[in-house]
């Protein structure tokens, strides 16, 4: 019986058994941030430390998405991604759930109560909106017009980048 027929792998012919990236090139990984800018401000200062001591020729970070909800700090956060091209050229965010959720609001505010139960209320107070703005008997079309009003141009349009 050959190594073909038992489906045995014949380790002379194998590639290298790890993906590998080019010469000089250099990934840093970086998911579900959930609106730690506090945490997500060490690990940039982690990246440019590392990128002082090792230089590589083509630094990326890639962002896997999940940067806003649950904590304090999401208006922080997107901050730190329109500015973040300053410390590694290449940066790429990918969308995640809890970003959908945001541009489903800004589209439909019956999704509110949706993303509420993702974290929602703390990107909102985030961005200026109080407690009794998001409380108010005034409904979920209300906080929609207060959070298109607070939103920033430049993290509406990043958020619609992604």
């Amino acid at each position: 019986m050959t190594v073909k027929q038992t489906g045995i792998c014949n380790v002379n012919t194998l590639q290298k058994p790890y993906p590998t990236l080019p010469e000089g090139t250099r990934i840093y990984a970086t998911g579900d941030i959930h609106g730690r800018y506090d945490l997500l401000e060490v690990m940039g200062k982690a990246i440019e430390s590392n990128l002082t001591k090792r230089p590589v020729a083509d630094p990326a970070s890639i962002f896997l998405s999940d940067y806003i909800d649950r904590g304090p700090d999401s208006r922080k956060v997107i901050e730190f991604f329109l500015n973040h091209h300053q410390r590694t050229p290449q940066q790429i965010c990918l969308k995640g759930n809890h970003e959908a959720s945001l541009l489903e609001f800004l589209e439909n505010p019956s999704t509110l109560y949706h993303w509420e139960g993702l974290g929602g209320l703390e990107t909102l107070s985030s961005y200026g909106l109080s407690e009794h703005n998001l409380f108010s008997s005034d409904g979920a079309a209300s906080v929609q017009t207060l959070f298109k009003d607070t939103l920033p141009k430049s993290h509406k349009d990043f958020f619609k980048s992604l």
